[in-house]
């Protein structure tokens, strides 16, 4: 020091300030010894206190630059440190206080000797202060300096002073200071772990930087909650002495509010790592016990002294809690749960309802506690049933025993009834507490809308609230207990409405909260009856009597009563119809408002005024054509009385006036207060959002056509509720189209696998019929053979009876030969013996295969139904196909249609589930008829295989039947021989006979030739013998005639000889037998050539059975 005074006062040096600084700042970044660095540091640290622009301007960067030199000389970087922290604070004086401490060569410091923390003064940010920042935080190094200096030191002064330097950054330029931090690794846990640094300064700093570091910055207050700070924050706290700690325990509940607050993670952390518990321990290490105890052995509590600080401490915490339950917070209702099963939530309740607590520690636990069941069924079930001590809080505590009631009925009791303009905030604050109670739970609604109303009717004649006085042993009989009503409060005239105006504002603000959103309570209100005719009171319904009230009560000369009415009525009437006619159901009460509205022109009621107008034009928007009085003639009444353009100023200057600008958060505001103490506050939250909401609609009300309904709004909420609603239904939709159209490919699937196996079927089929063809070919040859064989045996017939003739003639010329033709005769008596048994043999053939044609005719009609059964299920499987499709389009223009109407998407809904479940039934039922179908098909196939195996021992018949034929020609040769040696002794008829003979074996020969032939070309012999018969149709006749001469000849060549064949049997039924049975081949070949065209018309290939 002496060498720097010596540099500045010596005159023959003549160096100037400036120059001095540059040489100590040369020095610095220039020496190697550190004890001229320091020595230089020292210097610097006395020109900072009186020239501090200078040092910033010629030595800041070297400071700096020294800083990450001897970061690891605890003393050098003290004074670094120190030095920094003198220009960086320099700005937090004023003028005079900046030239009194330059006179004194002072620095503001703390009680213990320290430099006051920036964060915890106003701190004067000046272009120097910003200079230095900017610098600080140009690059990572130095800070990061800094925070090596809080890791690797252990002195105290050196810690604090680094602490502040950083609060000092974080002042300046905070989101450089935390993109830096967020930079440096280590930064956050060197911070994070000075929380237990030994020295109490240290910590309290710590715990003021990290307020400052994390707010407003989600990232680090998640690597901040990561490092196990909840834990260390709660030991603190601990150590400290809980709530009724000092400022100390306040920054550390301030800490946890900065990192819980909006931070769903850190929340989540919280939790999960049992941090609540603590938090529970530490409300009832200040309160007490929970509520389970005997409120009656309780006494007055006066051994907590509640100082400004506890009271910061305690709302501080209440905000901690009420962190976790933010509206639009999806872990709310969980956060809800964890905090009722750790007892938070009834620990809060007893600070609510403590007999000792701070009106505004009061009134913020009853918010917290709405908060923390606001939504939540289970918990407002549980509070419903909670008891609570019923005192007056506005009263002196006294020793007296409390009785208990409900806790709803006391927040009721508590709204309604405290008289004091002190306890303005607690009546407040238990109406939303009471609105949190009964939010989006209609069941407590409307248990608690009927308790009020039989209360009320069991009160009727009644003037005030009924005195009920505990009877249990324990209670004090001289300790009344005042329960209050709504309805009550709301339809009876009080006589202490002047004492106390907020009651009827109070009884309006739970009546809106009972019908908010709450159809169920609102018909329940309605049907309310007022005044009793046995009394001579007129009989009323509850909103004709509330509207008669505010008629009464408009000149009162409080004006919250009037708007307390207006509020209801207003928030009541809106879009609700029923509502609206039963309010204009006494027309005359109506136009007693509008003459108060229009009359009154006066300053102190133009709010009253306004809001008349708002309830007459939205009585207008919701009136109906078919209301008691029309909507036609309400309107004519108010443009005769009020006029459209008034009516749409007044609403609008009210608007602008009151609602505008105001936010409708009663709770946040500061509340100002009028000349009798009673606070400014006029609108209840709900009714001033709805106009807020609805204002507009409200405005252009009278311009809407009288003719008209009113259309009901289409709200955000409603509109949101519907488009799930829609996503939901489309999603089901498209899931059921997706399984519909899965059912529908497995269909088709199904039917072309049965049209496959039909095909299949048919081809077996074809392939049967084409062998039961052949063997028809094989049977027609037979009988063409046997046809021919007629033929011959006709000739030979007819040869015989001219060689008979002959024989007679020369029977009488040669005697001896006719023992011999006797003898021939007897032989050929035999041989016909053996004909007409190979007759009969073949008589029972044809019977056969008579009986075959029969069963293959049934066979083939069996199959023709079943094609007809097929197609028709094909067709018809088509038809459904393209009605499906069909459906499944209009379903689609249906599901189009939802968007604009929730009801018409209901009706499409239901009808495309019948048509399915319809189309689903059509299916099953055609799956049972393909079943059946192809059960009856596996009969036919059956039956087939069977004619097949009787159509093959039909051919094994007929193979004996040519065997037999064969017989039958060796037996007319040997006749024919015989007959030729008898006549030897005649040359005539030898000749004659011989002629005979010669023909005979040719006759016989060709039958069985020709029989043979037919076999080896059937086709061509079956047309063949189908011209022979269209063309004569004699042949069987010559063969049944045949068959009849064979029967009947030896008894005409025994008896008569000359006689013909007039005695010969009627041959026409056999005739017409077989006439049938070629018509009936003729059908079938037929219906197989048409069959085979429609399978053609379909696209089923038939080539293969054509082939076979």
């Amino acid at each position: 020091m002496e060498y720097i005074s010596a540099i500045v006062k010596s005159p023959s040096a003549e160096v100037t300030l400036e120059e001095a600084i540059l040489i100590l700042s040369d020095r610095l970044l220039n020496s190697k010894l550190p004890s001229d660095r320091r020595s230089a540091i020292l210097g610097l640290k006395n020109f900072s206190r009186q020239y501090r622009e200078i040092v910033v301007e010629y030595a800041l960067r070297s400071l700096l630059k020294a800083a990450t030199i001897d970061k690891d000389d605890p003393i050098t970087m003290k004074a670094i440190l120190e030095t920094l922290l003198i220009l960086f604070m320099k700005g937090t004086t004023t003028n005079d206080e900046k030239n009194k401490n330059i006179e004194n060569h002072t620095f503001p410091r703390s009680p213990n000797g320290k430099y006051v923390s920036p964060l915890s003064v106003l701190l004067e940010v000046d272009q120097f202060s910003l200079w230095i920042a900017d610098e600080t935080t140009s690059t990572p190094e130095y800070l990061a300096c800094f925070i090596q200096c809080l890791q690797n030191h252990s002195n105290f002064q050196l810690k604090h002073y680094a602490i502040q330097l950083i609060e000092g950054l974080l002042i300046t330029r905070p989101l450089k200071t935390k993109d830096l931090f967020t930079k440096i690794t280590t930064s956050v846990s060197a911070i994070v772990s000075l929380l237990s640094d030994e020295h109490d300064q240290v910590k309290g700093e710590a715990i003021i930087l990290l307020i400052a570091l994390v707010r407003d910055s989600y990232d680090i207050q998640k690597l901040v909650a990561f490092e196990n700070t909840f834990d260390t924050v709660f030991t603190i706290l601990k150590e400290e002495g809980g709530l009724r700690g000092s400022v100390i325990v306040h920054d550390c509940l301030s800490l946890l509010h900065s990192l819980l607050a909006f931070n769903a993670s850190n929340q989540r952390l919280f939790l999960e790592s049992g941090c609540i518990s603590k938090l529970s321990q530490l409300i009832e290490d200040l309160v007490g016990p929970s509520l389970d105890h005997t409120y009656e052995n309780e006494a007055p509590s006066t051994e907590l002294y509640w100082n400004p600080q506890r009271i910061k401490n305690m709302l501080l915490t209440l905000d901690l809690c009420n962190s976790f339950v933010e509206k639009d917070n999806q872990d709310s209702n969980y956060n809800q749960l964890t905090f009722f099963d750790s007892g938070v939530f009834l620990l809060l309740l007893r600070v609510a309802f403590a007999n000792n607590m701070e009106g505004s520690i009061r009134s913020q636990a009853l918010i917290v506690t709405g908060n923390l069941m606001a939504g939540n069924k289970v918990l407002q079930y549980e509070f419903s049933k909670i008891d609570v001590p019923w005192f007056d809080p506005s009263f002196p505590i006294t020793s007296s025993q409390k009785p208990s009631i409900a806790a709803p009925v006391a927040l009721v009791n508590w709204a309604l009834s405290l008289n004091s303009v002190h306890s303005f905030d607690i009546r407040l604050s238990a109406s939303t507490c009471f609105q949190c109670f009964v939010e989006d739970n209609h069941d407590l609604k409307i248990g608690f809308m009927e308790d009020q109303i039989s209360s009320f009717i069991a009160e009727e004649h009644q003037q005030k609230a009924d005195i009920i006085t505990q009877t249990s042993p324990a209670a004090n009989k001289g300790d009344p207990v005042y329960l209050t009503n709504l309805v009550s409060a709301l339809v009876q005239r009080d006589e202490d409405m002047k004492l106390n105006p907020y009651k009827i504002w109070f009884a309006a603000y739970f009546m809106i909260c009972l019908i908010n959103d709450c159809h169920e309570t609102r018909r329940i209100a309605q049907r309310l009856k007022v005044g009793n005719e046995a009394y001579g009171e007129d009989v009323m319904s509850f909103i004709e009597a509330l509207a008669q009230n505010l008629v009464t009560v408009w000149e009162s000369t409080d004006i919250r009563v009037p708007v307390a009415y207006i509020s209801l009525l207003s928030f009541w009437l809106f879009e609700d119809g029923d509502a609206t006619d039963n309010f204009l159901k006494d027309i005359q009460t109506v136009k007693s408002i509008i003459s108060c509205v229009v009359k009154d022109s006066s300053d102190s009621n133009a709010l009253a005024t306004g809001m008349g107008f708002t309830l007459i034009g939205i009585a207008y928007e919701f009136s109906r054509c078919a209301s008691p009085c029309p909507r036609k003639t309400f309107h004519e009444i108010i443009i005769k009385t009020i006029g459209i353009g008034n009516y749409a100023l007044k609403v609008k200057k009210l608007y602008q006036q009151y609602f505008e600008e105001n936010n409708g958060d009663i709770m946040s505001q500061s509340l100002t207060r009028d000349d009798f103490g009673l606070p400014k506050v006029y609108f209840i939250p709900l009714y001033q959002r709805l106009i807020k909401d609805n204002y507009y609609r409200i405005k252009q009300a009278l311009l809407h056509d009288p003719n008209l309904d009113p259309p009901m709004r289409v709200t955000f909420e409603l509109f949101e509720d519907l488009e799930i609603k829609y996503r939901d239904l489309k999603n089901l939709q498209q899931a059921r189209e997706s399984e519909y159209c899965e059912k529908v490919t497995n269909l088709k699937n199904e039917v072309l696998r049965i049209q496959r196996s039909c095909q299949n079927t048919e081809r077996e089929l074809e392939m049967k019929i084409s062998e039961v063809e052949k063997l028809r070919n094989l049977v027609q040859q037979y009988e063409n053979s046997t046809t021919i064989m007629k033929d011959d045996l006709e000739n030979l017939d007819s040869k015989y009876a001219s060689a008979n003739k002959i024989a007679l003639d020369a029977t009488s010329k040669v005697g001896a030969l006719q023992k011999e033709l006797e003898l021939m005769k007897r032989s050929k008596s035999e041989l016909l013996l053996k004909y007409e048994d190979v007759s009969a043999k073949k008589v029972i053939a044809e019977n056969g295969i008579n009986k075959m044609n029969r069963e293959l005719k049934e066979l083939t009609r069996c199959l023709e139904d079943e094609r007809t059964q097929l197609q028709e299920l094909e067709l018809k499987t088509k038809s459904d196909l393209i009605s499906n499709q069909r459906k499944i389009k209009e379903l689609e223009e249906e599901v189009q249609q939802l968007r604009y109407s929730h009801t018409v998407m209901n009706e499409n809904y239901d009808k495309i589930r019948k048509e399915l479940a319809e189309k689903m039934q059509f299916i099953e039922t055609l799956q049972s008829d393909l079943k059946k179908s192809e059960f009856e098909r596996n009969a036919k196939s059956e039956y087939a295989k069977n004619a097949v195996e009787k159509l093959k021992s039909a051919a094994s018949v007929i193979q004996n039947l040519k065997m037999q034929i064969k017989m039958k020609d060796e037996v007319l040769k040997k006749a024919a021989e015989k007959l030729s040696a008898a006549d030897e002794n005649s040359e005539d008829s030898l000749n004659a006979i011989g002629f005979s003979l010669k023909a005979t074996p040719t006759i016989s020969q060709n039958p069985s030739e020709q029989f043979n032939n037919i076999g080896n070309d059937g086709e061509e012999l079956h047309s063949k013998l189908r011209a022979d018969y269209i063309r004569d149709s004699r042949s069987p006749l010559l063969h049944d005639e045949y068959m009849s001469a064979e029967q009947t000849a030896p008894a005409r060549c025994l008896t008569s000889p000359d006689s013909g064949y007039l005695n010969m049997p009627d041959i026409r039924t056999l005739q017409s037998e077989f006439d049938e049975l070629v018509l009936l081949w003729e059908q079938e070949v037929k219906k197989t050539k048409y069959y085979r065209e429609r399978l053609k018309q379909h696209n089923i290939d038939v080539s293969s059975d054509e082939e076979c």
